[in-house]
């Protein structure tokens, strides 16, 4: 059956496809989209779904923003997902380890 309607869906493009099943009224249908696509769909934009915000080195940059939305407690992005490295000391200092033996571990390699 899928291969079947693979061979009769190929044979329009995704606009010709809509005219002719918008027009019947009879189906419910959705393009599936291209993850760059997601961007600009209007779905997503009045949703929210993605928020765009500041990151500290590559400026602008779209995320996707919480997915549950609550009645009286409003979601955001509070902040961004730290850079590879950016609390291994701090984690290394909690479990024990010296500032000798960060250093040691940064010289060879072992963290950044």
């Amino acid at each position: 059956m899928i291969k079947l309607l693979d061979e009769v869906f190929e044979t329009k493009t995704y606009d010709e496809w809509d005219e002719i099943l918008s027009s019947s009224g009879d189906f419910i249908y959705a393009p599936v989209q291209q993850l760059m696509e997601l961007w600009d769909d209007p779905q997503v934009q009045a949703n929210k779904y993605i928020v765009e915000t500041d990151h500290p080195t590559l400026g602008k940059v779209k995320l996707a923003n919480h997915p549950i939305k609550y009645s009286e407690t409003p979601s955001s992005i509070r902040r961004l997902a730290p850079e590879i490295g950016e609390h291994t000391e701090e984690i290394l200092i909690e479990a024990g380890y010296s500032w000798d033996d960060i250093a040691d571990l940064q010289d060879k390699g072992v963290i950044l």
